[in-house]
């Protein structure tokens, strides 16, 4: 009988512990404010090849609070940084986003958008992934 008890008692508290984890729902909009560095340039450089006037060497996006997007990119005509405006908003399920281009070459609605942790996410266009690091 105290082994049964005993038994129960522990399964009952595994049970409680379990149900009680973590259910804090992440905030994807601030997770993403911040400076983002693009880490795949030279993969996926080779093919955008000839059809950008733009290099992905040290692209940047910098997400602000307010939702606005800044990203910066080399110019491949004169090796000047090019530096384009918008807005964005990640879906609050932060499965997808949209950027929308003040004077940019992105003006794009619902790109998948992959959070592994708050320091990397992945952003699929065109079927190519680019995978951003925080600074």
């Amino acid at each position: 009988m105290k082994a049964t008890l005993t038994l129960v008692f522990t399964l009952f508290l595994l049970l409680f512990m379990t149900s009680c984890g973590n259910n804090q729902k992440i905030d994807y909009n601030e997770v993403l404010v911040g400076e983002w560095r693009l880490k795949n340039a030279g993969e996926l450089q080779r093919y955008l090849k000839g059809k950008r006037n733009y290099l992905l060497k040290n692209a940047a996006m910098i997400f602000k609070e307010d939702g606005i997007v800044e990203t910066q990119l080399m110019l491949t005509s004169n090796q000047e940084w090019s530096k384009q405006t918008g807005t964005w908003e990640v879906a609050e399920d932060g499965t997808s986003l949209s950027l929308t281009s003040d004077n940019g070459p992105f003006d794009e609605n619902n790109l998948k958008i992959e959070f592994p942790n708050e320091r990397v996410f992945y952003l699929t266009s065109n079927k190519l992934i680019y995978h951003f690091v925080k600074l």
